[in-house]
C-alpha cells in the first residue's frame, strides 16, 4: 500500500511500514548544474494572494525554492503565496541555470476580510490491514479544530483528527480553524464484511471421569467434515484427542474447549481417577532451553518416531515440529507429550526464551547501526543447516548468515543444526544524522535523490520517521523542499562545513 505524506501543516500519519528506495539518478532540477541566474521577472502580491509567474526553458519543469518563506512560498509547481509584508526572491531552478523573480508583498488594505485559505493535505489509503490513521496538524494557527467527513461510510474521523475506515470508496476528511481549512483525501478499499465476527458460544455441561470410566468420546452432532480443535486447560487432570476423546489421567477439574470456525464449546470436567486407565504414562526426560539455544532434538530413532501423536501442555512455552525437535516459544514450564501405542510419553520442559518483543537493547548480542546495512554470523565449527529469522520486519537473513537490517528494532537470527539451534538478538537502531534521509548512518548523494524524489513522487517515494527528521536539515525545521536536497550536496562538496543549515 502506498501513502503520501502531508504537506504544508501536515503532522506524520500513524502509519507502521516502510519503502525500500531504488538508488536512481537524480533529476538535472534537483542540482544546480550552471552557476547562470537572470531575473526573470517581477511579482507584486498582497498577503494571502497567489499567482503563478511565467518562465520558459523548453519542457523542463524546474525546482522552485524562497529565498525568505516568511515572505512568500512557493509550491512545487510554482504557485507564489504572499506571507508577510516585503521584498524576496523565487528562484526556478534549471539543469541550464536559475531564473529569479522579484516578489514585493504589501499588506491587506484596511478593512479588507480575510480570505479562506484552503491547505491540500495529499492522499491516504486504507484498506482491511491499515484501516486506522492518526493526523495531527503542525504549525497551525491557534484555535479550535473542527473535524469533518464528507461521507462517513467510506471513513469517520473524531475531534483528535483519528480517522477510520468506514467501508470502500472515496471522501474527504476536512479540518477548519477559523479561516484556515485543511483536506485530505481519502482512498479506502476497506471491506468490512472480512472482518470476523465474534464466535457463538455453547456450554456443553460437565463430565465427570473416574476409575470405571477414565475416558469419554464427545458428541456434538457437527456436519460431516467439520474442523474443530480441541484443547484442555490442565492436561495433567485429563487430555482430549483430536476427534474428541476424553483421557483422565489424575484428580481435578479443568475445562476442555473444542473450537471451530463459527463457535467455541466448553466442557467442564472432573476427574476422581486414581491410576486405572487404558492410557499409560511414562516421563522420558527432561529439556532446558535457552536465549542462546532455544531449539533441541529429542533422541528418538526414525523408528520411534513413526506414528507419534505430539501435543503440548502450553504452547506459548514451546511446541513440537512433529520430527522430535522442541522450540522454545517463550519462558516457563511446560510438558511435551508423544502417544504412540497406547502409552503416553512426557518430556519436562523448562524454557528461558523470550521472543524479540520481550528483550531490550542491553539482552542483544550484536548491533546494526542505520536501516540497509548488513552483519555477517557465523555457526563456528558446526555446519549450520539454515539461518531464520524470527523478526523479518527488522532484519532478515540469507544463507550465509548474513543479516540486513530493515526497520528499528530487535531481531532474533537462529542458526539451525542437525540436534538443536541457537539464536542471538540483534538491535537495529536508527541513528538522529542530519541530511541521512534513508537511514542508513552516513550522509551521501543518495539521501538528496531521495529527498527530491519523495517531493516530486511522494506517492512512491515517503519519508518517515527519523528519515524525515534527517531528511529537513535546511531553513530551521521548515518541512522538507528542494533547498535540503541541495544542502546534503553542498556539505558533500564542503561548501557548508555541516548540517543542518538553520
Amino acid at each position: 500500500m502506498k501513502y503520501s505524506k502531508f504537506a504544508a501543516f501536515a503532522a506524520a500519519l500513524a502509519i507502521i511500514g516502510g519503502q525500500s528506495v531504488p538508488q536512481t539518478a537524480m533529476s538535472p532540477a534537483a542540482v544546480y548544474a550552471a552557476d547562470t541566474e537572470q531575473i526573470a521577472g517581477e511579482v507584486t502580491l498582497r498577503v494571502g494572494e497567489s499567482a503563478v509567474p511565467q518562465q520558459t526553458s523548453g519542457t523542463e519543469t524546474p525546482a522552485w525554492t524562497s529565498d525568505d518563506p516568511k515572505i512568500a512560498t512557493v509550491s512545487a509547481a510554482g504557485k507564489i503565496t504572499g506571507v508577510s509584508a516585503g521584498t524576496t526572491y523565487i528562484n526556478a531552478i534549471f539543469s541550464s541555470g536559475i531564473q529569479k523573480f522579484r516578489i514585493t508583498v504589501t499588506p491587506k488594505e484596511n478593512g479588507e476580510e480575510e480570505q479562506e485559505k484552503i491547505t491540500d493535505l495529499g492522499t491516504v489509503e486504507l484498506d482491511n490491514d491499515h484501516a486506522a490513521v492518526s493526523a495531527k496538524l503542525n504549525n497551525a494557527p491557534e484555535g479550535e479544530q473542527v473535524w469533518s467527513s464528507s461521507d462517513t461510510s467510506v471513513a469517520v474521523v473524531d475531534q483528535e483528527g483519528n480517522i477510520t475506515a468506514a467501508g470502500p470508496g472515496e471522501c474527504t476528511i476536512k479540518a477548519v480553524i477559523g479561516k484556515n481549512i485543511y483536506v485530505l483525501k481519502v482512498v479506502s478499499t476497506y471491506q468490512p464484511e472480512l472482518i470476523q465476527p465474534e464466535k457463538k458460544r455453547y456450554d456443553l455441561g460437565s463430565v465427570t471421569l473416574d476409575d470405571a470410566s477414565p475416558s469419554k468420546a464427545m458428541e456434538l452432532g457437527l456436519p460431516e467434515g467439520t474442523a474443530i480443535t480441541w484443547k484442555s486447560s490442565d492436561e495433567k487432570v485429563a487430555t482430549v484427542t483430536a476427534d474428541g476423546k476424553l483421557y483422565a489421567h489424575s484428580t481435578g477439574n479443568c475445562t476442555v474447549t473444542g473450537e471451530t470456525a463459527e463457535a467455541v464449546y466448553t466442557l467442564k470436567v472432573t476427574s476422581t481417577y486414581t491410576g486405572s486407565s487404558d492410557v499409560t504414562e511414562k516421563v522420558i526426560g527432561e529439556v532446558k532451553l535457552t536465549q542462546s539455544i532455544p531449539d533441541k532434538k529429542l533422541n528418538l530413532t526414525s523408528d520411534e518416531l513413526s506414528g507419534i501423536k505430539w501435543s503440548t501442555t502450553d504452547d506459548k512455552v514451546a511446541i513440537p515440529d512433529g520430527n522430535g525437535m522442541i522450540i522454545a516459544v517463550g519462558a516457563g514450564k511446560c510438558d511435551i507429550r508423544l502417544e504412540k501405542d497406547g502409552i503416553l510419553y512426557i518430556v519436562h520442559v523448562e524454557s528461558e526464551f523470550r521472543p524479540a518483543s520481550e528483550l531490550s537493547e542491553k539482552d542483544c548480542e550484536g548491533q546494526i547501526i542505520g536501516l540497509g546495512n548488513k552483519m555477517e554470523l557465523s555457526g563456528g565449527s558446526s555446519e549450520v543447516l539454515k539461518w531464520e529469522s524470527l523478526n523479518e520486519d527488522v532484519a532478515v537473513v540469507d544463507e550465509k548468515g548474513v543479516v540486513t537490517s530493515k526497520s528499528e528494532g530487535i531481531a532474533v537470527i537462529k542458526a539451525h543444526y542437525a540436534d538443536y539451534s541457537s539464536a542471538i538478538a540483534v538491535n537495529v537502531k536508527v541513528i538522529s544524522l542530519s541530511g541521512d534521509a534513508d537511514c542508513d548512518g552516513k550522509v551521501k548523494m543518495n539521501d538528496a535523490v531521495l529527498i527530491m524524489q519523495s517531493i516530486s513522487n511522494p506517492d512512491r517515494f515517503t519519508l518517515e520517521g527519523k528519515g524525515r527528521e534527517n531528511a529537513d536539515c535546511f531553513g530551521g525545521k521548515d518541512g522538507i523542499t528542494p533547498n535540503d536536497a541541495l544542502a546534503v550536496q553542498k556539505y558533500l562538496l564542503n561548501i557548508y562545513k555541516s548540517l543542518p543549515v538553520e
